[in-house]
């Protein structure tokens, strides 16, 4: 390329083009390869050849240089990156030029990420002019261009004004170019980027984010501009605004944002058209203080209750029920607050006694605060400050008693409910911090209080909630605590005969079993044989509603014993039960069940003991219909859980058994059957399946016929997985030749399997073919081979006004001259009046770019009316003829075409006035004359006059034959019927009715039959003619 050579000759590069380009490609690859001064070479001749301004060329040269800033380690000197930062500004491309001008800013993108890693005070320099020169590419009308812009200053501001964002020593040090890159962007609000505001308030929320935590200070000027954007009258892009100050809120602090866009008026008052503005904080806040809050949310709040209650007094309803709303959304932000705050050490007893007032006294804000409390708990563990986390357990003693109150007394309504449950998730969360020796004093008194002799109905539901209660406790106890709440309330199981009091135990010895706590632990160790025992002995006692609380004391003894083997009496009387739950009514407890089927698995599975294990479950099958429907499903979860450790011969043995019970007529065990071969057929792996594919297609074929008509949907989802990993040649020699619905059924499922490929396929290609027609924000931008290659196929297909003439090149740049002026070609920025557009195109916006348009049966026009002409106006002659021809010069052709054909269709269904013939720009004359007439051949033929006469059925319109006193047509006398179809009704289906039919048909047959032959014999004698 003469790297060494001052000049590039013109004649040069024409008769060498292509090896330049090859040398181009090949330069993209290696040139990050190359030494400092080899770079600083190749970029010197690289820029002269873009002088030139050959499209391609210049393309290919932006690939190398793109490559070489991208390169994964820095490789381009800081002095050398600014200067082809400098340099590159002189070949900007025109606005309207798209794809170069999308191929330079991927450059520049990269060259000043490039910049900023290797020298954060150089690229602090150029960063406002580049972020400037982007936001005048907004203005562009190219809406290619916009969207470029806006990825480009989303990947800036990320990668390059955040290096310069990340301390304050930084931010310090470089402040006066942030906030000129800041002002810059600040100016997209005004109203000349109007268009573009959306995208412009994208970018400000990714300033937010990258410089809102160390130059908050910075960006108040930015929140006020959006405030009285928000504020005036019908701004459009509401939600976008708020999504920004949303940013600002999570990553400036609400504390700086409600210092500009306040929520109160100069004399204390909420400002209502700023309420807004509580949504968005209860979305985003976070690492808040609760200070803040005190100083700032609440008395607004406060404001509000107080004038609620003064317009309820002077009976203005709707006033007081929307300062309600307000109060009730002011301490809705409480919990928001209370997620990570700074402060829960310093203040929170200054708001302590409030939530306490509040959870006790006002009912409509219990959720709320308790919410807020658990959100404290949460961050005060999750942060590890010691600190927070005694402040906050200094107050179990003053919380605890209140919330045990709430939760205890009997809710009224469903509001009630879900409080009362709230109440217990804080009760849980806030017993993890709490003091031992409160704990221990609560569960005595609970104790006390169970205890207590009363018949009282309310007393019943005390001492329920006291249970819960106490359930919540049991793992903060000693040993002592835990062996008297056995004896008292757990070792009477098999005695208790009451439903709820029987679930209560056992939901107790499940916590007891489940807990982690050391004092449980020892509990469950001293006395397993003990527990077990009774869990036995309480097998025939226990209700439905215990069922699944009663599975889980049994999981967690057993996982606590991996000792157990197949012959322990435990895990046989475990087996039957689980597997009786497996098709219980409740959700939780089939779970529960197929948990612990599980769980005996993994622990004989550990002893070798897989053929045992079946055995046990498979001799369920010798049961009830219902226990061997459970049994079937049971192998169904051991074959999916154990499928590796089964072996061959268990797996056989058990598919064997089911293809068996697949030929029973009761409906639940063939249910469950075709379950294990659904699991069958998708857990195991495909060579395993096809050999068995005899014995799956023996069951399915062995059915009854109730079965299989009441499984029909079943059975279709095992052979449609059959045919499409086997294929149905594979299928069809194991049914039976007397069976032909299963060919039959096989056969259709091919069919329909081709088709699925057969449009799959079609939607694939017409995916890859189609063009994207919106260009969001969020949406990946394209790399930059991507945008070139786009600009080498604009280049090849670009059209001409000149006609083509043989063995001759047609120019492909063109030069952007102003009337006035004569163009100086010495100019540095000459480059940017050189278009690989034509000038003077009319710009073609994104959305109206043409495209493969679908066939939807009608024409379209511009604005997506759907087109539909009659018959007698589909012939190119009547197009000919009605085409309409318009003086303006401003309208296009398609509008004209669509315009004439709004004139023409509306003409066909209603006169249209004087005033919009004018206003179309068509007179009253110049309309088509209507070519339809009523009447036809055959049996709509007109009679009683002659064609030509004015009586007779072709003069006829539609509007006669409308109904004067209701809704559609009526026959007239001597006039054809107002239809020209035969009439098809439901009883003409009728098969026992089909002779009476085919004769009321057969003289409409005839007749057509006839008039066919006599067109026929015309047609014939016109030929010979």
């Amino acid at each position: 390329m003469g790297g060494n050579s001052e000049n590039v000759l013109v004649s040069s590069v024409q008769a060498g083009q292509t090896t330049i380009l090859h040398t181009l490609g090949l330069m993209k690859d290696i040139i990050t390869k190359f030494s400092k001064s080899h770079i600083k070479a190749c970029c010197e001749t690289i820029l002269r050849l873009m002088t030139l301004n050959y499209p391609i060329v210049t393309s290919c040269g932006l690939q190398v240089l793109h490559s070489l800033f991208s390169s994964q380690t820095a490789v381009v000197p800081a002095k050398l990156n600014a200067q082809l930062i400098s340099a590159l500004y002189e070949y900007q491309p025109s606005t309207s030029d798209v794809q170069p001008t999308l191929a330079w800013v991927a450059v520049m993108q990269q060259a000043h990420i490039h910049l900023t890693d290797v020298d954060k005070g150089i690229a602090s320099s150029a960063l406002p002019k580049i972020i400037e020169t982007l936001t005048e590419l907004w203005l562009s009308e190219k809406s290619e261009v916009m969207t470029c812009a806006t990825h480009a200053l989303d990947v800036l501001l990320k990668d390059a004004l955040a290096s310069l964002c990340e301390t304050n020593q930084l931010v310090e040090q470089y402040k006066s170019k942030i906030e000129k890159c800041i002002h810059i962007i600040q100016l997209g609000l005004g109203y000349q980027y109007n268009t573009v505001w959306h995208q412009v308030l994208y970018i400000i929320k990714i300033l937010f984010e990258v410089t809102g935590a160390t130059c908050s200070h910075l960006l108040l000027d930015m929140l006020k501009s959006l405030a009285e954007l928000r504020d005036s009258y019908k701004f459009s892009y509401n939600s976008e605004l708020e999504y920004a100050v949303g940013a600002a809120i999570r990553y400036m602090g609400p504390e700086a944002v409600l210092g500009v866009i306040s929520l109160k008026k100069p004399n204390g008052e909420l400002n209502i058209d700023r309420s807004w503005l509580l949504p968005v904080l209860k979305e985003n806040i976070k690492c808040s203080t609760l200070d803040y809050y005190v100083k700032g949310i609440l008395p607004l709040a406060l404001f509000c209750q107080r004038k609620s209650a003064e317009l309820a007094q002077v009976n203005d309803g709707i006033g007081a029920h929307s300062s309600e709303l307000l109060y009730l959304q002011l301490w809705n932000l409480l919990p928001c607050f209370c997620n990570h705050p700074t402060d829960i050490e310093e203040n929170f007893k200054s708001i302590a006694k409030i939530l306490g007032t509040a959870i006790s006294d006002k009912k409509e804000l219990r959720l709320a605060v308790m919410a807020a409390l658990r959100k404290l708990i949460i961050s005060a563990k999750y942060s590890g400050n010691e600190g927070d986390t005694k402040e906050l357990s200094r107050f179990d003693k003053n919380y605890l008693p209140i919330l045990f109150n709430v939760y205890s007394t009997k809710p009224i309504g469903t509001d009630e409910e879900s409080q009362r449950l709230a109440a217990f998730d804080t009760i849980k969360l806030y017993l993890t911090i709490a003091r031992p020796e409160l704990t221990q004093q609560l569960f005595s008194h609970a104790i006390e209080k169970l205890n207590a002799p009363s018949d009282e109905p309310e007393d019943h539901y005390i001492k329920e909630s006291i249970l819960d209660l106490i359930r919540a406790l049991v793992s903060y106890q000693n040993k002592e605590n835990v062996e008297l709440l056995y004896d008292q309330c757990i070792k009477l199981l098999p005695d208790i005969k009451s439903n709820k009091e029987q679930k209560k135990a056992y939901r107790l010895l499940e916590e007891i079993c489940a807990s982690e706590s050391e004092s449980c632990k020892v509990f469950v160790k001293s006395h397993r044989k003990e527990v077990q025992r009774m869990l036995m002995k309480s097998l025939d006692t226990a209700v439905t509603s215990s069922k699944g609380a009663r599975l889980r004391c049994l999981n967690y003894l057993i996982k606590a014993q991996p000792q157990l083997d197949h012959d322990s009496k435990l895990i046989k009387s475990v087996i039957p039960e689980a597997t009786l739950c497996c098709k219980d009514i409740n959700q939780k407890c089939r779970q529960t069940a197929y948990e612990l089927l599980n769980a005996v698995g993994n622990t004989l599975m550990a002893h070798d003991s897989m053929r045992e294990f079946v055995g046990l479950v498979i001799g369920g099958l010798a049961g009830t219909p219902h226990m061997m429907s459970c049994t079937v499903l049971a192998m169904a979860s051991i074959l999916h859980n154990f499928s590796g450790a089964l072996g061959m011969d268990n797996i056989k043995f058990m598919l064997e058994n089911i293809s068996t019970l697949t030929s029973s007529a009761t409906r639940e065990i063939v249910g469950s059957c075709l379950s294990f071969l659904k699991v069958y057929i998708t857990t195991l792996p495909s060579p395993m399946v096809a050999s068995s594919l005899e014995i799956l297609m023996e069951a399915l074929t062995s059915m009854t016929d109730d079965c299989k008509r009441h499984f029909r949907i079943k059975t279709r989802d095992i052979l449609d997985r059959l045919v499409r990993k086997y294929g149905c040649e594979a299928l069809t020699p194991h049914v039976p030749m007397s069976d032909t619905v299963m060919y039959k059924r096989l056969r259709n499922l091919r069919k329909l399997n081709s088709r699925k490929k057969r449009r799959n396929q079609q939607e694939k290609e017409a995916e890859e073919s189609s063009e994207d027609e919106d260009f969001t924000v969020k949406a990946k931008p394209k790399s930059v081979e991507d945008i070139l290659a786009d600009s080498d196929s604009e280049f090849d297909e670009m059209e001409t006004d000149e006609p083509k003439i043989k063995n001759r090149k047609q120019p492909s740049t063109w030069i952007e001259e102003e009337p006035e002026n004569i163009i100086d070609f010495t100019d540095p920025t000459i480059s940017s009046k050189i278009t690989a557009t034509k000038p003077g195109q009319a710009p073609q916006p994104l959305a109206e770019k043409k495209k493969k348009e679908k066939d939807r049966g009608f024409k379209t026009a511009s604005d997506g009316r759907l087109i539909i002409k009659d018959d007698s106006s589909d012939s190119e002659s009547d197009v000919k003829k009605n085409k309409l021809n318009f003086d303006s010069d401003t309208e296009s052709g398609d509008d004209n075409i669509s315009k004439a054909e709004t004139v023409l269709l509306t003409d066909r269904k209603r006169k249209r006035s004087s005033a919009s013939s004018v206003k179309s720009g068509m007179s009253s004359a110049s309309q088509p004359p209507m070519k339809y007439r009523t009447g036809g051949i055959g049996i709509h033929r007109p009679v009683g006059a002659s064609t030509s006469s004015v009586h007779s059925g072709y003069s006829c319109v539609g509007s006669d034959y409308k109904a004067k006193k209701a809704k559609g047509d009526v026959k007239k006398k001597g006039k054809p019927d107002p239809y020209a179809y035969l009439p098809l009704k439901r009883s003409t289906l009728n098969k026992r009715k089909r002779s009476k039919v085919a004769g009321q048909f057969k003289n409409i047959v005839k007749a057509a039959k006839k008039g066919a032959l006599k067109g026929a014999k015309v047609k014939k004698n016109k030929n010979k003619k």
